[in-house]
């Protein structure tokens, strides 16, 4: 069997993978400093405005542009819990970092190493591996997931009574009629 055409497929893909997962943490990492960042500057440019509403007599003019930017504020933070590029980052920065050190083990096992000498066993290590660290990077997506779909189950779970409520509500007030 040639080893060595194995030992070069299974570098290849462990490239390709990298070329991956390094876009993938430079794209997580930006969206979420984004967020963070706007979320941030817009909730001090309330402040802001609401100060100097009090201050300055500008008919509500500043207090209506923090009514706005508090929307903002909302819709990112939104946005944030929902896709939860944080955590994203964080995930994506551990499995490139597991990545890189696999190839660095497959490069010092390979330096200098003879095609006839190459083991069929340390290759099969390396790609058990290599297959381990994608398998949790998913599992580790899949509780991401799941996370921010228990949190708004529960958020669901807690607008019910209020929702039960208002129907009651408004069935009494029908019948009162």
């Amino acid at each position: 069997m040639d080893y060595k055409a194995k030992l070069d497929g299974l570098r290849k893909e462990l490239n390709c993978t990298l070329c991956y997962f390094e876009r993938k943490h430079i794209m997580t990492k930006h969206r979420a400093n984004i967020v963070k960042i706007s979320s941030i500057c817009f909730s001090a440019c309330i402040t802001v405005f609401l100060g100097l509403n009090n201050a300055i007599d500008s008919s509500h003019m500043l207090m209506n542009v923090a009514l706005v930017l508090g929307s903002l504020v909302t819709i990112i933070n939104t946005v944030d819990a929902f896709y939860g590029f944080s955590s994203l980052w964080i995930k994506n920065a551990v499995t490139l970092a597991r990545l890189r050190e696999l190839k660095r083990k497959i490069e010092f096992y390979a330096a200098g190493q003879e095609d006839e000498y190459i083991s069929e066993r340390e290759l099969n290590n390396f790609f058990d591996e290599f297959q381990k660290i994608l398998k949790d990077d998913i599992n580790q997506w899949l509780r991401i997931r799941e996370k921010v779909n228990s949190m708004e189950k529960l958020k669901e779970t807690e607008r019910l009574p209020e929702i039960q409520f208002r129907n009651a509500s408004e069935k009494a007030d029908n019948i009162i009629k």
